[in-house]
């Protein structure tokens, strides 16, 4: 199971770890960091105007973070508060049947890549 209680940017990948490998997961998002993660997009909107939309407030983070989870195979994703102080929305699956991923890290990159529609990565050493 992935565990994850504010992990600011680290959240979205505990999430698709998670569901892509079919685990459980509890993650307690904090912070949005929109400027950190340009390419995050509202890509369930029907209306293309609203696909090219940003991540930039809590609800629309949850509710990207619950489409990528199911789209990696997490099944069933819910949300709920907790009994806390502060942010206390939590987004849960007790895991799922997950589809076979791509070996890490550089074909899970390309994957993901791929699924963020992203012009171009480089991977290996910067020079």
């Amino acid at each position: 199971a992935v565990v994850a209680l504010h992990p600011d940017e680290a959240t979205e990948a505990a999430v698709c770890a998670a569901a892509a490998r079919g685990l459980p997961f509890a993650v307690v998002p904090c912070c949005i960091f929109a400027s950190h993660f340009p390419a995050r997009r509202q890509f369930w909107r029907f209306d293309p105007e609203s696909r090219k939309n940003g991540i930039r407030t809590a609800d629309s983070f949850l509710e990207y973070l619950k489409r990528r989870a199911i789209a990696l195979g997490a099944g069933d994703v819910r949300v709920a508060s907790l009994a806390l102080v502060g942010k206390n929305t939590v987004l849960y699956s007790l895991g799922g049947a997950a589809a076979p991923r791509p070996a890490w890290p550089g074909e899970a990159i390309r994957a993901v890549v791929a699924f963020l529609e992203v012009d171009k990565v480089v991977l290996g050493d910067v020079r």
